[in-house]
């Protein structure tokens, strides 16, 4: 977790950033955008009585929408059992995902990767270190890019 005294040097440097809690339901160019960084493809499959179809790989294209499909039709960012996934009912209310979203960023450690259920666009953005490859959102359009740096 970053902390407000480990934030400092970076907000001094970006002043117009914003440092959002983990989830985030953010309004982007008119459209709702829920932002997760969560394992949770992998919490997923090791909970599923069946395998996702194509494979069980850690961070496989069918494992992550998987759990992006379950997580949408449950309207929940954490549709587990209590003893699985203790519920502050508090703060529960920021986990629900109805009304559903324009857009799912689920960063999970896995592959880049995207898909569309329902009008949401389901985005695993990847990671720099895992080959230099990323999925990119546009939310003035809506589409969802994947991007690849450059070999230096």
């Amino acid at each position: 977790p970053l902390r407000a005294a480990d934030a400092a040097p970076l907000a001094a440097a970006l002043p117009r950033a914003h440092f959002p809690s983990n989830p985030a339901r953010v309004r982007v160019a008119g459209r709702d955008v829920v932002v997760f960084r969560s394992p949770m493809a992998s919490t997923l499959r090791a909970r599923a009585l069946l395998p996702p179809a194509g494979g069980e790989g850690g961070g496989s294209a069918a494992g992550f929408e998987h759990a992006a499909v379950t997580l949408l039709q449950q309207a929940h960012l954490a549709p587990l059992p209590l003893h699985d996934a203790p519920v502050h009912w508090a703060a529960d209310a920021g986990m629900a995902l109805y009304p559903l979203p324009h857009a799912l960023v689920l960063a999970g450690g896995g592959g880049p990767a995207s898909f569309s259920f329902e009008g949401c666009a389901c985005v695993d953005p990847g990671g720099f270190a895992a080959g230099g490859s990323f999925a990119a959102y546009a939310p003035a359009s809506g589409a969802v890019e994947m991007c690849e740096l450059p070999d230096e």
